[in-house]
């Protein structure tokens, strides 16, 4: 079995392939997308680059990586135990990074849920509805001008926990609605 992608092993192997999208931008794009799509049905390129003229560099260890990457997203996004969790920066990074790329994982998660053509929110639960708006909202997020640095320490770790659970909300409102409600739907005998 794999290990799991932190990071940083996630950055050095998208600088490796050139690619301008960051670590974060890159998973939240790939959850976005396994929202929506199958691992198999996931154009991994058009997350890597939305514009489509990026030339990417072949490099065998950065394309295991990405490998890993998807594999991992869909584990984890399937593990019902609530166990996914964003890939971010680690805790000792200064706190104005680990924002900004919260921000990003959330504009990545946003633009590969929008990948699939059929999408309509109108559509979803309210729950979901309010966690697309609430993510829309974060991809804002900045610090405030206070100096209270326990105080956005601890709404940093509120926004991170209210996006690992709201993504697996829409997980399973999106990909594995049908199969827990059939699950849960009692069988007359």
């Amino acid at each position: 079995m794999s290990t799991t992608i932190e990071f940083e092993e996630l950055a050095d192997a998208l600088q490796r392939i050139g690619c301008l999208q960051g670590a974060a931008e890159v998973h939240g794009g790939v959850c976005g997308a396994l929202c929506v799509a199958g691992p198999d049905e996931i154009d991994l390129r058009r997350i890597l680059d939305p514009a489509e003229d990026q030339e990417f560099q072949p490099h065998a260890v950065a394309e295991g990586t990405l490998t890993r990457l998807c594999e991992q997203a869909a584990a984890s996004l399937e593990d019902r135990g609530m166990g996914f969790s964003p890939i971010l920066p680690d805790d000792d990074e200064a706190l104005e990074h680990r924002v900004r790329s919260l921000s990003a994982w959330c504009e990545g998660f946003l633009y590969g849920l929008s990948c699939h053509q059929e999408l309509d929110l109108d559509q979803c639960s309210e729950a979901m509805q309010e966690i697309v708006t609430d993510l829309t909202q974060f991809t804002q997020a900045a610090l405030s001008t206070d100096d209270n640095g326990e105080v956005e320490e601890t709404a940093y770790t509120e926004l991170v926990e209210y996006v690992r659970v709201g993504v697996q909300i829409v997980y399973i409102e999106m990909r594995g609605g049908a199969a827990a409600q059939k699950a849960d739907t009692p069988t007359l005998h």
